[in-house]
């Protein structure tokens, strides 16, 4: 049994609206979190949030908002 998302925090927010803007995993992972690692760590950390549930169900949410706006003009 699958359970509902939990709200995202501020970095998981910011990483993805990153990500809706079209960086790249990475890049929206260091811009959302202040990451010095290496860019291998950087690389499985981006992923590892972006995979997060809550994540996915936001950037599903906000680019269906974004479809619609598009469809308006």
């Amino acid at each position: 049994m699958q359970t509902a998302p939990r709200e995202l925090t501020s970095k998981q927010q910011a990483f993805a609206d990153a990500l809706l803007e079209g960086l790249a995993s990475s890049k929206a992972y260091r811009r959302a979190y202040p990451a010095k690692g290496s860019p291998k760590v950087v690389s499985v950390k981006a992923a590892e949030v972006k995979r997060h549930p809550a994540v996915q169900a936001y950037m599903r949410k906000q680019q269906a908002k974004l479809d619609q706006k598009k469809g308006m003009f």
